[in-house]
């Protein structure tokens, strides 16, 4: 009984418009993670950035950004919020919404820390030398690649639900 309102609101919520803006931030948020990337000034190898402030913050007892602290949060509300809004008949597709958006917030938002830190560690790797550099910066390309491809899957993954319901 209850798994078939949850499809309901799954069919609802994909006919409503908030569905396609859903889909258009998430697109445009897997598209601007493309651009981040391609002129990243540190993948590109005109940093900026002081060696030994990057390797100063690193070292930092705390290095969460409050940027994450404050995403994570909102994931975790819309999540959560989502959820116990399932309850409620009229508000279902929205609640679904709001699952999807915290959800989407919760996966990207780690890597997209992952790539502030990697950008700091190849800052601070220009005082170890050359191979330490170059190490650092193929792991920030990695995460740059690992982020857009999380990013790109959640869009397609979004798209076909639409779609498909």
């Amino acid at each position: 009984m209850q798994l078939e309102s949850v499809l309901t609101s799954l069919r609802d919520l994909c006919n409503m418009p908030i569905a396609w803006a859903i889909f258009a931030a998430v697109a445009f948020r897997a598209a601007w993670s493309l651009v981040q990337f391609f002129t990243c000034p540190v993948v590109r190898r005109r940093s900026k950035l002081d060696p030994q402030a990057a390797r100063d913050k690193l070292n930092a007892r705390v290095m969460h950004s409050p940027r994450f602290l404050v995403a994570m949060l909102i994931g975790i509300a819309l999540s959560v919020g989502g959820l116990y809004a399932l309850r409620v008949p009229d508000v279902g597709p929205l609640a679904l919404a709001a699952i999807v958006f915290g959800v989407f917030i919760l996966i990207v938002e780690p890597s997209r820390l992952e790539v502030d830190q990697d950008t700091m560690r190849v800052s601070a790797a220009q005082l170890d030398g050359q191979e330490a550099y170059e190490f650092a910066l193929e792991r920030l390309r990695a995460a740059h690649i690992e982020r857009i491809g999380m990013e790109f899957a959640m869009v397609t993954l979004l798209g076909l639900v639409i779609t498909v319901f």
